[in-house]
Formats: C-alpha cells, sequence, structure tokens
C-alpha cells in the first residue's frame, strides 16, 4: 500500500509527463515481482506424504455443474464473476475519466478497501467458524451483488472513501466464504483439483464479462449521468439474479431457511436488548 500510494503521488506530481511516471512504476513492479520469484524459488516445499488424486479436468467438470454440490457451486461461480466482469474493468475509467479524482485518491480508495478489508476477515472468519460458509456466503454474495449502484451515487470523495470502505468488508466475506466453500466440500485427495476448478471458472467467468463488457459499454443506453452507469446497474441486476436464481441450489433450502431464522433470532435478540435499555433509561428518568 505504501509503494502504491508512493507511485500515485509521483504519477500526480510529474503532470503532462505521466507517462514517464508509469514507466517507472510498471519497472519497480517488474523488479519486485522478479526478486519475490527469487526468495520464493528458496522456500523448502517438502513432497506430500498424502497421494493426490489429479481429479477431472475443468472441461470434464463442466459437465457436473448441475449434478452435484460443487458442481452447481462452480455454475453461480462462473456465472456470478462474468456478471462482476461486465462492469469491474470500468471502475477505474469511471473514477480516473468521468469523476476526473486525482491518482492518489484512486490509490487511496484502494488502500481504504484493503484496510477496512482486512479488519473485516477475522470477524467474518468467526462467523463461518460459529454459523456455517453457507450463510456467509448467502450473505455476501448478495452484498457484493450490489457493489456496483454505489457508483449511481455522488461523486464526492469522502462518500467514495465511505462505499468503498464498506465494500472492503462485504468483499473479506465473500473471498473467506467463497473460498471455504471449496474446501469444505471437497475431498482432500481431490482438493488441488477443486480448488483449480473453482479457480479456472472465476477467471473464465472475468474473461467472458469483460468481453460482453467491452462490446455494449458504448451502445447502452445513457439512464444516468454516464454510459458507464448504466453499465454499473446491468451488472448489479445480474448479479442479483444469478445469486436469486442459483444460490438455492448451492446451499439448499435448508441453508436459506437456516439464514433467515438466523437473521430474524438476531433482529429479535437486538430487540430485546433495546427493549430493556429504554425501559432501564425510562425508570432511572422516573426515579431521578
Amino acid at each position: 500500500m505504501t509503494v502504491g500510494l508512493g507511485g500515485a503521488f509521483l504519477l500526480d506530481g510529474l503532470g503532462q509527463k505521466v507517462m514517464w511516471g508509469f514507466v517507472s512504476v510498471f519497472l519497480v513492479a517488474v523488479i519486485a515481482r522478479l526478486f519475490s520469484a527469487v526468495i520464493l524459488s528458496r522456500v523448502v516445499d517438502p513432497r506430500p506424504e498424502l497421494i493426490i488424486d489429479v481429479g477431472d479436468s475443468p472441461w470434464k467438470q463442466m459437465t457436473h455443474l448441475g449434478k452435484t454440490k460443487l458442481g452447481r457451486y462452480n455454475g453461480l461461480n462462473l456465472a456470478f464473476h462474468t456478471s462482476v466482469g461486465i462492469s469491474a474493468p470500468f471502475m477505474a475509467v469511471y473514477l480516473l475519466r468521468e469523476l476526473d479524482i486525482s491518482y492518489s485518491w484512486f490509490v487511496g480508495l484502494g488502500v481504504v478497501s484493503s484496510l477496512t478489508a482486512m479488519g473485516a476477515n477475522v470477524l467474518w472468519g468467526r462467523l463461518v467458524d460459529f454459523k456455517g460458509t453457507g450463510l456467509v456466503l448467502a450473505i455476501s454474495a448478495t452484498l457484493v451483488a450490489l457493489h456496483p449502484l454505489v457508483f449511481l451515487g455522488s461523486g464526492q470523495v469522502w462518500y467514495l472513501f465511505l462505499a468503498f470502505g464498506i465494500m472492503g468488508v462485504t468483499g473479506a466475506g465473500w473471498g473467506i466464504a467463497s473460498h471455504s466453500f471449496v474446501l469444505e466440500n471437497s475431498d482432500e485427495e481431490e482438493r488441488p483439483a477443486a480448488v483449480g476448478t473453482f479457480n479456472t471458472m472465476a477467471s473464465a467467468g472475468m474473461f467472458m464479462g469483460a468481453l460482453i463488457g467491452s462490446s455494449i459499454a458504448v451502445h447502452v443506453p445513457t439512464l444516468f449521468s454516464s454510459q458507464l452507469q448504466t453499465l454499473f446497474l446491468l451488472s448489479a441486476a445480474l448479479r442479483c439474479v444469478t445469486v436469486a436464481a442459483l444460490m438455492p441450489g448451492v446451499i439448499g433450502t435448508a441453508g436459506l431457511t437456516g439464514l433467515a431464522n438466523s437473521l430474524l433470532k438476531s433482529g429479535a435478540a437486538r430487540t430485546t436488548v433495546l427493549r430493556h435499555r429504554f425501559a432501564s433509561v425510562v425508570h432511572a428518568i422516573l426515579h431521578v
């Protein structure tokens, strides 16, 4: 984050010579990655005693999308990331070109999102431990589906910082639950193949979504102040439809019932606490 902010300040300070700034930033990134590769190559990687099953190829697992729990989840993963990819590449374009914010503010938004995500990881992890991955997966997927709607609101910097902070929290939940679900629903021998398939589906979805988004970005109607905002609205709608249509098949109706019961119990508990606190305050006032 520190290096990112340093690069952003450099780009802002160069003015018309900003291209030299990009050359410098990319050069530093290349050197840092090569240095990381050298260090990683020195890490001892003992051979596992467990005999790993090669598993089915991603292409063969495509035929299992509707037949198994993990297959249905991979279908959700593919469709959801396709919906995300429609608008995700244009977030930077919208912020830098349409809202005309500086590189420093742009990187600052990413820093805020990362910091809130780091703080929320522990909370989401505890919720997974106590309530299960299905609950966190359903909640976080629904919240992440609403992310693009943030860009339909104000373009003020304070609003963007608040929005990116919240998106960091919700995105952290999705990051934990989406990977935990794969680990929980795969055997130890097949887990490497299952994780590989999950990542393949996510990457394929982002690729297809980016192709679709770039193809229609200049053709969608301008419903707001920018065509990109229409694209954000479309992406949010597709994400919500994907979650509503495919999530029940992944966590099951029992999981949805458990989610509803958990929310109701949580709301009832909070209402009871507030009622007791209010009664205590009233009692204290009457006996002053």
